[in-house]
């Protein structure tokens, strides 16, 4: 891909830019929650390299540490660490909205999620206008549903899809939240 490409080139002129390599790696993690890559573990292996690098090269890089916390949560089910790891993100930089909205993810994850979703709406709330909008609402809906709200969760992912109708995670919070109101009908075609 063109991201990957370039990527790759600003780490051939610099192999110590520690946002390069977190950005590298939610590249990689995109691609295993879109199912698109071809070697799950070797791609969660390198994302998480990638990641724990970013911070061994800036320990106080909101960016990565957002990203080795948010890949510890969701590759690893180590949510100790990652909440830890998340949280010293949104300290190190409180005007990060990747901190945010990936803090407000696992704290979905693990049960807190009206506090998730608190997070999450913030992260966007810095970012109104952030091309990837369309990810800020497909995780405040997963917060929305966890929370038991699945009105909300709906209009967020039916945000999502406008921004981009091809991010196949959105579909699948879609498809929950709505077997959750009781539209079966609907659910089906979203899981589609």
């Amino acid at each position: 891909t063109l991201a990957e490409s370039l990527l790759k080139d600003v780490l051939t002129a610099d192999p110590d830019y520690a946002d390069a390599h977190a950005w590298y790696a939610r590249l990689l993690s995109i691609r295993i929650g879109q199912g698109w890559a071809a070697d799950r573990q070797a791609a969660s292996r390198e994302a998480l390299d990638r990641a724990d690098h970013a911070v061994r090269l800036d320990p106080k890089n909101g960016l990565a540490l957002a990203m080795a916390g948010h890949l510890n949560s969701y590759l690893l089910r180590r949510f100790e660490i990652g909440l830890d790891l998340l949280e010293r993100a949104v300290a190190a930089c409180p005007n990060e909205p990747m901190a945010w909205l990936l803090h407000g993810a696992s704290l979905a994850y693990v049960g807190r999620a009206a506090e998730g979703r608190q997070h999450a709406e913030y992260a966007l709330s810095l970012s109104p206008c952030d091309p990837f909008s369309y990810m800020f609402h497909s995780f405040i809906a997963v917060c929305c549903y966890v929370d038991g709200d699945y009105e909300a969760a709906v209009r967020h992912c039916q945000l999502s899809t406008i921004d981009n109708p091809h991010y196949s995670t959105t579909y699948k919070a879609l498809a929950v939240s709505l077997v959750a109101l009781g539209d079966v009908v609907e659910a089906r075609k979203a899981g589609a």
